[in-house]
């Protein structure tokens, strides 16, 4: 572009300097007039070649303006020169496409570089750029797709090392817990809390449902999966946990044969309902804080020492009616009790009193 810059000016100067033009001109007929006379003179022969000779006219000197066009299109003329030079040090570090370990072939959009538009041009160094970086992550992800078939199973194909005597972490099996281990574990869970009565049921098959009685309080049914807590639901004392759309016709006639008693039983407990909510807001919000804290304590790996805090939080409901907010010292708060335990220090605190 710098090129064509440059011999652009140099026409344009030749273009606007006629007298340039026109002293070359008459030079060239000042010199052939020189020559006739001198061939002249020759071929007249004789002796006297000196008299002989005609004279040429005296040649006009330029003058200073043409000196000065003449002065600036040697200028132009030199930068000219510059710029080829230029050009041919830039062609020789040009790399061509299909050079070096990848062969790059863009087929028709090579052409897009001949194009002297800065954007254009701009445009087909990109292509190139985008197509070597996608080159490379196929070659990468073949790499790494090797590598990863060849430990399928582990992280590193290097054999970990493990400290003597360090304690390994036990894997979570609180879901995966047999009924007669849950029946040894919540009979000891009733001795080592007495002022809970706790009821084991199993209506649904597998999953165990405990029914957690505070007397005097409150009713609370908790569905366990192994030893894990899935479920809570809070009702008041005065309150069951019955279906209502349960049939207990067909029950009564059955306790009339005494051979049927096993089958009664299973019936009754079918008609245990453990996804209605109680019909009094206060233990509506002891059911909500009771799922919350069943996510506080929850943890697969000490389910045990996880449902025997939780049944220890649960006991703190004992006083719900008769123990002040911690922090007002009020029974009631807008006609509710404190329903809000603390996590660690079981303290009671009303919904808006709570740290």
């Amino acid at each position: 572009k710098l090129l064509r810059c440059t011999v652009g000016d140099v026409f344009k100067c030749l273009a606007d300097c006629p007298l340039i033009v026109n002293n070359d001109k008459s030079g060239d007929d000042y010199g052939t007039v020189g020559g006739n006379s001198t061939t002249n003179s020759t071929t007249g022969g004789g002796n006297n070649t000196t008299g002989a000779t005609n004279t040429a006219p005296p040649v006009a000197q330029p003058s200073a303006a043409t000196i000065a066009q003449l002065t600036e299109l040697q200028t132009l003329l030199s930068a000219v020169n510059n710029r080829f030079r230029e050009l041919e040090t830039a062609c020789t570090l040009l790399t061509p496409l299909n050079a070096g370990p990848m062969n790059l072939s863009l087929g028709n959009s090579s052409h897009l570089g001949q194009d002297p538009h800065y954007d254009k041009t701009n445009l087909y160094a990109d292509m190139i750029s985008a197509y070597r970086w996608s080159d490379k992550m196929v070659e990468y992800s073949t790499l790494a797709a090797t590598y990863l078939q060849q430990n399928p199973l582990r992280r590193s194909h290097i054999t970990p090392i493990y400290v003597k005597g360090r304690p390994q972490r036990r894997p979570p099996n609180g879901h995966n817990i047999g009924a007669q281990q849950i029946d040894i574990f919540i009979g000891t869970l009733q001795r080592l809390l007495p002022d809970l009565t706790i009821e084991v049921t199993r209506p649904f098959g597998a999953p165990t449902v405990l029914k957690v009685t505070i007397p005097r309080v409150l009713r609370a049914v908790i569905l366990l999966r192994g030893l894990l807590i899935e479920w809570v639901v809070v009702k008041g004392f005065d309150e069951t946990f019955d279906d209502p759309n349960f049939d207990n016709s067909h029950v009564k006639r059955l306790r009339r044969f005494p051979e049927t008693a096993a089958v009664t039983a299973n019936m009754e407990t079918e008609r245990l309902d453990i996804w209605s909510e109680s019909k009094h807001e206060v233990f509506r919000k002891v059911s909500e804080h009771a799922n919350a804290a069943m996510l506080h304590y929850y943890s697969p790996i000490h389910c045990d020492v996880a449902i025997r805090t939780y049944l220890n939080w649960l006991k703190s409901y004992a006083n719900l009616f008769s123990a002040p907010c911690r922090k007002c010292n009020a029974r009631l708060q807008n006609f509710m009790p404190p329903t809000w335990r603390d996590i660690r220090t079981f303290e009671p605190y009303h919904e808006q009193c709570r740290p």
